[in-house]
């Protein structure tokens, strides 16, 4: 084999040279609206060498944290014109974000598992108590309706052959009810949950984010 064959082992990059991609970087990276990826491409480097050097290099982090920050300067400024130029969307985006102790909050979603706890007391397969338990085990809030139900029941009286024991047997009786009914719904809701969030993470397997705390993932 001829030394015009033989492969040179690769020369290790110095202080200088990274000091100089990473300036490099930085320069390029609003260019490319803040896309990591692109911005690699650009430079001819890894994601991985970039995750790599916000972990290992002070002075790089604190570089790339604060082009971040001055970005986002830049639109809260842009936001602020809209807001003062009666733009409605912006309007409304500001206010949920800074009003929410005035009640400009987003809707929350239905809970499922409540859905069909009310269902069941609808179709008599549950009494309010029984629900007000299982919404108790599962640490979800009573709904008002329940709370009408309840005070409208009157308190079980017993009979003048009771047993505290016996009491206490029903109580226990219904308490492992309940705490079937809610293992149920586990089993039930869990899997289309855990379906759910892989599919979910699947689709955002390729969208790249500029946030400090992005996942590492393997160089380009």
């Amino acid at each position: 084999m001829t030394g015009q064959n033989r492969t040179l082992p690769r020369k290790k990059e110095g202080r200088k040279e990274i000091v100089a991609k990473q300036n490099a970087f930085i320069n390029i990276l609003p260019s490319c609206n803040f896309n990591i990826s692109k911005a690699c491409r650009e430079l001819a480097i890894g994601r991985s060498t970039v995750y790599g050097w916000l972990d290992d290099s002070t002075t790089f982090r604190e570089q790339y944290e604060s082009l971040i920050e001055e970005q986002i300067d830049i639109w809260e400024e842009a936001l602020l014109k809209n807001i003062k130029a009666g733009d409605a969307t912006s309007i409304i985006f500001a206010l949920k974000t800074k009003g929410k102790h005035r009640g400009w909050v987003e809707r929350e979603s239905v809970n499922q598992k409540a859905v069909v706890i009310l269902e069941n007391v609808l179709a008599g397969n549950l009494t309010p108590r029984e629900a007000g338990y299982k919404f108790a085990l599962l640490g979800l809030p009573l709904p008002e309706v329940l709370k009408i139900e309840l005070s409208k029941q009157e308190p079980e009286e017993p009979g003048d052959n009771w047993e505290q024991g016996d009491v206490i047997a029903q109580i226990e009786r219904r308490a492992a009810e309940a705490l079937n009914a809610v293992e149920h719904d586990r089993s039930k809701f869990l899997p289309e949950r855990r379906a759910e969030v892989a599919a979910l993470k699947k689709e955002l397997a390729h969208v790249d984010s500029f946030a400090c705390n992005t996942t590492k993932t393997k160089g380009d």
